[in-house]
């Protein structure tokens, strides 16, 4: 499928969400986060490092779950009717082709895909930033 030139915005499916959905998502993002910071900070052996790591795994998996059950107005938001996906937000602009970052919003194409502009082959020679 397709990358849709308009991303998933997740505060924009959050605002349509009702207030028993949004704290159910909510404490489960918080326990998701809660767990892999935990991962990511704890030394390799210890045990709450294993503890945090089956938590984020039963978070996310929970999270998805309740992201499937949601209305349909907020799932919808996920894909379109021209078969194209909506990335979230969170990825910045993505490459059309690729999927990798794109270097302008406005281009939705990464310099490895397409022409690479005039800015980028100032960079490339060292010269000034854009």
């Amino acid at each position: 499928m397709a990358i849709s030139h308009k991303p998933f915005v997740g505060a924009f499916a959050w605002a349509l969400l009702d207030r028993e959905t949004r704290d159910r998502i909510g404490a489960l993002a918080l326990e998701l986060a809660a767990g892999q910071f935990i991962e990511d900070i704890a030394e390799q052996h210890d045990p709450a490092r294993r503890a945090a790591a089956k938590a984020s795994a039963k978070s996310s998996d929970a999270l998805l779950l309740e992201f499937l059950l949601l209305d349909e107005r907020s799932v919808l938001a996920v894909d379109d009717k021209e078969g194209a996906w909506h990335v979230p937000s969170a990825a910045g602009p993505v490459c059309q082709v690729c999927g990798g970052p794109a270097r302008r919003r406005a281009e939705m194409i990464c310099s490895d895909c397409g022409e690479p502009d005039y800015e980028d082959l100032l960079i490339l020679m060292g010269g000034a930033q854009p």
